[in-house]
């Protein structure tokens, strides 16, 4: 019975200390596109702005969220998904699908980013810096619509994850940078940088939120999986709130 209590005794005071170092953090983001580029070939219909004519200009959405604890081996976990989407009209009678498309029909194009993240916590808050070091996988979805007629995407990339954060507390004043990439050669690539500085609007016991502004690059490069042709590179700015709890 003495064996029973000490364990459901260790058991509440490893609760109770994870719950001092468990850490979750969230945040939402508008992303303003300042150069949305799409060329390539998606079955066989090539795509980029001589044909469908794709704005630049387009307001893009995302969220991310984490989780940190202090469980031996065990690896963290985080979450991000982003949503961008570009519309126009085609340039000149083409085909798509096996099907004629007249000039002028409507042309939309998304693609979405899921990213499932595993890493560990290299540093944290040494001299107020924080450096993760993982593995990930993105979920690249997203559909070309020209005219009636769509072609979905749906394929996944494994690539690194990295991310430097530098933070002082005095101040309520953050930077932090991310990096998640893969490069067999030039034609099969992936290269997601984002670069953000957040100030804390608000603090209170147990939860704070930030008010965040950033840059973003995104390059996707590959062929021959699944009849794409691909090649991607979207620039962003961005306006976000981050809560930490």
């Amino acid at each position: 019975m003495k064996i029973y209590f000490k364990l459901l005794l260790l058991l509440f005071l490893f609760a109770h200390l994870s719950a001092d170092f468990i850490r979750v953090e969230s945040g939402v983001r508008m992303l303003y596109n300042t150069n949305f580029m799409t060329k390539g070939k998606i079955k066989d219909t090539a795509i980029d702005k001589s044909s469908l004519n794709f704005s630049d200009q387009a307001i893009g959405y995302g969220f991310w969220a984490f989780i940190k604890h202090p469980t031996p081996f065990l690896p963290n976990l985080r979450i991000a998904y982003e949503n961008h989407e570009s519309s126009g009209k085609v340039l000149q009678n083409l085909r798509f699908l096996g099907n004629n498309i007249a000039k002028g029909d409507k042309t939309t194009f998304n693609i979405n980013t899921l990213d499932f993240i595993t890493y560990y916590n290299i540093v944290d808050n040494l001299s107020f810096t924080t450096l993760d070091l993982g593995l990930a996988v993105r979920k690249l979805g997203g559909s070309l619509k020209i005219g009636d007629k769509t072609q979905d995407l749906n394929f996944y990339i494994p690539n690194l994850f990295v991310r430097l954060r530098i933070f002082t507390d005095t101040l309520g004043l953050g930077g932090e940078a991310v990096a998640k990439s893969l490069f067999i050669s030039e034609k099969q690539k992936l290269q997601d940088f984002t670069l953000s500085v957040d100030y804390r609007v608000l603090d209170l016991p147990g939860f704070d939120l930030s008010a965040e502004a950033g840059y973003k690059l995104q390059v996707i490069k590959f062929s021959g999986v699944q009849d794409y042709n691909f090649d991607y590179e979207n620039d962003n700015v961005f306006l976000g709130l981050v809560g930490r709890f």
